[in-house]
């Protein structure tokens, strides 16, 4: 997503999101830096919040659009 698209989400408001293709990264993207992206999934919950949180792990998504 371009940095002027970004700009536009609202914070707490659901958007559907579409998109191209779908590809799983994790362990397998170069970043700039040189290193590896690493983000496997992990399902987990915090003192902070009584709900778990979901890491779907790390995916290229191409062609994003969304809507309200």
């Amino acid at each position: 997503m371009t940095e002027n698209g970004a700009s536009e989400l609202v914070k707490d408001k659901k958007y559907h999101i579409s998109f191209n293709s779908i590809e799983d990264v994790s362990n397998k993207l170069i970043l700039p830096s040189g290193r590896t992206l690493y983000n496997n999934p992990n399902i987990y919950k915090t003192s902070l919040d009584e709900r778990p949180s979901v890491n779907p792990g790390g995916f290229l998504l191409r062609g994003v659009t969304f809507s309200e």
